[in-house]
């Protein structure tokens, strides 16, 4: 049958009904009536996902979607996700305000500090490096307010 010539790491489409088990983490399964091979796979991956072979950082960033499947990579995003919900959370019930300031600007105002330049559109624009300005006019209207996000700094 077709299902048997499957193999690890294959991407596949599958039809069929999803139906309720306790055998599976989620408590459904999907019980396949077509399955379709979209695409194979090498049958030597760059890296070992599992993670019991280890390997150099440099073939780690190479195959990095590969890389980002070991469970100790995932973790480092868990932690991050948890993180920014707890974060949030009590914020929110604090009676903040979210907000996010530009990330690119037009002017170079950001008090001498090194920019990083950029063409955007065929214009001059620059990365932001810190979201002080934008803050200095929210605060006007908003009262309580906070941003998560990332900031560039133009330093080694």
């Amino acid at each position: 049958s077709k299902s048997d010539a499957l193999q690890k790491r294959y991407s596949v489409g599958v039809k069929g009904m999803v139906k309720k088990t306790t055998m599976s983490p989620r408590g459904v399964e999907v019980a396949p009536k077509e399955i379709k091979i979209l695409s194979t796979a090498t049958t030597q991956l760059p890296i070992d996902i599992t993670g019991k072979t280890p390997a150099n950082i440099e073939v780690r960033l190479d195959a990095r979607a590969l890389d980002l499947c070991q469970e100790q990579n995932m973790a480092a995003f868990k932690i991050q996700h948890h993180a920014l919900e707890a974060i949030r959370s009590f914020l929110f019930g604090k009676g903040f305000f979210e907000v996010h300031t530009p990330r690119i600007i037009a002017s170079a105002t950001e008090g001498g500090a090194a920019l990083f330049t950029m063409d955007y559109f065929g214009e001059k624009a620059f990365l932001a490096q810190s979201p002080q300005l934008y803050k200095e006019q929210l605060v006007m209207i908003i009262d309580k307010f906070f941003e998560v996000g990332p900031l560039i700094r133009g330093e080694e």
